[in-house]
């Protein structure tokens, strides 16, 4: 997910797309391209946060860019900074440099971010005439102090300081696995106005009810982002998380993601679809990552209690499918003798997969080793046999799993 927020970043940062906060008003800023200066660039950038006169801001960018970058991009992607990032705060460090083989002089503006800070890197022509903006780049940054604190002038997507949801503690599952979580109703709801509901399951590996990945709450981001819509939520903490340091090393290597996520998020279900603001007949789960590969198993094992599902960066695949497909396309970047080395392994696990693909039996395939663990061969293997048994028309094992356990990173 980090890598997937930097991917996201670096595209909206090469594009020249969010700027920063204020000071007085610049009559440059009105008439014609600026001269840009410490000043006039935190004034397009406040202008930008506040989604100022944006035609006249895109305007600022060379022709070139332009033609290559709509307008819906440009005003579009602020959205996506203030989610990714959270409200602006204020002003860090600036310092500034030139290049005077380009002609170019770039400003480097630190902002303040609620969640987390970047580092604004704008970049113009530097001649008498000519000053229109070449790139603006975001970069994710080390927390700084506020030197100047904008954020009383600065309204954001999400600012959040009137909000207009309840959040409420809630329970799910049974004991003895009872887990926390959290129930978001949008203003207006109640038993005479029932609004649409969406349970939201994490990807693999233990996570808390926000699926929080450094500063980053993705599921707080949308709870409250579905609340403005007049979407309820319900988040909760995963069973890895909250028991994962008091299970035995025999409970983790067991586990299977029948236990992990999916009777969790069924108990989800039921217990937003009981809920009276709520109504039962618009329960959505939402499953980003593992919960996208696993959502058709729970919709279908919850026996009505979800009528759809939205499926988050996931995939068709299965795990070792995936790590096959991802080391062949490492293996397209090498040369020489890093090659010969790294094709000898990727052919290793090839064949270990291949062989696991044969097994028949369940318990054969918890022993076998893949890419030196037995937990994936145990997990993935289950699912093999499961769809073998299928294909020959028996009945397939109600616990097995679908995916990869626990303890799976992807």
């Amino acid at each position: 997910m980090k890598k997937l927020v930097t991917v996201l970043l670096a595209i909206l940062l090469a594009m020249g797309m969010l700027p920063t906060a204020s000071l007085a008003v610049n009559k440059q800023m009105r008439d014609g391209v600026p001269v840009w200066t410490e000043d006039t660039v935190k004034q397009y950038a406040l202008d930008y946060i506040k989604g100022t006169d944006m035609a006249r801001l895109f305007g600022y960018y060379d022709l070139q860019i332009r033609r290559y970058m709509p307008m819906d991009t440009f005003g579009g992607m602020l959205n996506e900074i203030a989610w990714m990032t959270g409200a602006f705060k204020g002003f860090g460090t600036y310092t500034s440099f030139e290049e005077s083989e380009q002609k170019t002089k770039t400003h480097v503006l630190h902002l303040c971010m609620e969640k987390q800070d970047l580092d604004l890197y704008f970049t113009h022509k530097n001649k008498e005439d000519d000053w229109e903006v070449m790139a603006v780049e975001f970069v994710p940054s080390e927390k700084q102090e506020i030197v100047v604190d904008e954020s009383a002038n600065v309204a954001t997507a999400t600012d959040t300081s009137a909000k207009k949801y309840t959040e409420t503690s809630v329970q799910v599952g049974e004991a003895p696995y009872l887990l926390s979580g959290i129930l978001t109703l949008p203003e207006g709801a109640s038993a005479a106005n029932p609004v649409p509901g969406v349970v939201l399951v994490q990807g693999s590996g233990p996570s808390d009810m926000d699926e929080s990945i450094g500063q980053t709450k993705l599921f707080k981001d949308i709870a409250e982002l579905f609340a403005a819509k007049g979407i309820a939520t319900l988040r909760y903490d995963k069973r890895t998380y909250t028991y994962g340091s008091t299970m035995s090393a025999e409970e983790i290597q067991n586990i299977t993601v029948e236990e992990e996520t999916i009777q969790d998020a069924i108990s989800a279900g039921k217990l937003l679809a009981a809920n009276e603001c709520v109504d039962p007949a618009r329960v959505v789960l939402l499953g980003h990552s593992m919960g996208a590969m696993l959502a058709p198993r729970i919709v279908s094992e919850s026996k009505g209690v979800f009528h759809a599902m939205i499926l988050v960066a996931g995939s068709p695949k299965s795990l070792l499918d995936i790590m096959i497909s991802q080391n062949d396309d490492l293996l397209a970047k090498m040369e020489g003798d890093t090659l010969a080395a790294a094709k000898a392994q990727v052919d290793a696990f090839k064949a270990q997969v291949k062989a696991l693909k044969k097994v028949s039996n369940a318990e054969d395939a918890k022993k076998m080793i893949i890419a030196g663990a037995t937990r994936i061969g145990a997990s993935v293997g289950v699912k093999i046999v499961q769809e073998t048994r299928h294909a020959k028309g028996l009945a397939p094992r109600s616990s097995a799993p679908s995916t990869a356990k626990a303890s799976g990173g992807y």
